[in-house]
């Protein structure tokens, strides 16, 4: 009876002792999934940080370089509109001269070369 009494008793010690290991390694593989889930929520963190100052870097020059080409835009065509008034006074010099049919030719002329200057000058994105 008591050497039964032992067996049982040492199976259930074992038994005891591997729950308690398996119990260990569950709370060991929690705290490093928990602390892996930490590591990349603070690297998420530092990520978003970087890419919110280069986004921020790279809208600043963006906004630089396009107010500058604004500024060069609008002088030259400033330049283009006194150039553009000019050519409609020489417009109605020809109309007295040449009738309808000439002012239609020259308002072709200048339209074309105006849209030639406009997609030669000004940026897509403007």
């Amino acid at each position: 009876f008591l050497f039964g009494l032992s067996k049982n008793a040492a199976i259930q010690i074992n038994m005891r002792r591997f729950r308690g290991k398996i119990v260990r390694c569950q709370r060991a593989i929690r705290d490093f999934l928990a602390c892996c889930r930490g590591r990349v929520d603070m690297l998420d963190l530092q990520w978003k940080r970087a890419d919110f100052d280069r986004v921020k870097k790279f809208n600043d020059i963006t906004a630089a370089k396009t107010a500058v080409l604004r500024h060069s835009m609008t002088t030259k065509l400033a330049a283009t509109g006194k150039k553009l008034e000019l050519a409609k006074a020489c417009a109605e010099k020809v109309a007295k001269l040449s009738g309808q049919k000439g002012v239609r030719l020259l308002e072709q002329t200048l339209s074309q070369s105006r849209d030639r200057f406009l997609e030669r000058h000004l940026p897509e994105n403007v």
